[in-house]
């Protein structure tokens, strides 16, 4: 999942686009087929900017370094903040869909009404 960030360098503002896939914990309890290691968490710089130029091929390696370490550190929130804007989503969609039924019923009962005239 793509996402874009703005990370603070002692005064300098970095707005950085990066990909990210979702950490999934190791489990190593229960049973052997229920096991798995540790996956995901992985991060890549897509894109850095700098008062709206692109900066990633003239950073040196400890910028960048220090840029996904605040990529990396950021993503989990991120996750968290899509899922919760999905579940939102979700929810406003049911209430919607929801609506247009009740709308659609009450219209079919009034038509029925005229109709029965």
């Amino acid at each position: 999942m793509s996402f874009t960030k703005t990370f603070f360098i002692d005064d300098v503002e970095f707005e950085v686009e990066f990909s990210a896939s979702r950490f999934v914990p190791a489990k190593t309890y229960g049973p052997a087929e229920n096991c798995h290691p540790a996956e995901g968490g992985e991060v890549e710089i897509e894109s850095i900017q700098v008062g709206g130029f692109e900066m990633l091929d003239f950073l040196n390696d400890a910028t960048i370094t220090i840029l996904k370490s605040k990529a990396e550190e950021s993503a989990p929130e991120l996750f968290q903040d899509a899922d919760d804007q999905a579940g939102e989503d979700e929810a406003e969609a049911r209430a919607f869909d929801r609506d247009m039924d009740m709308c659609n019923q009450v219209q079919g009962v009034c038509a029925s009404y005229w109709m029965a005239k």
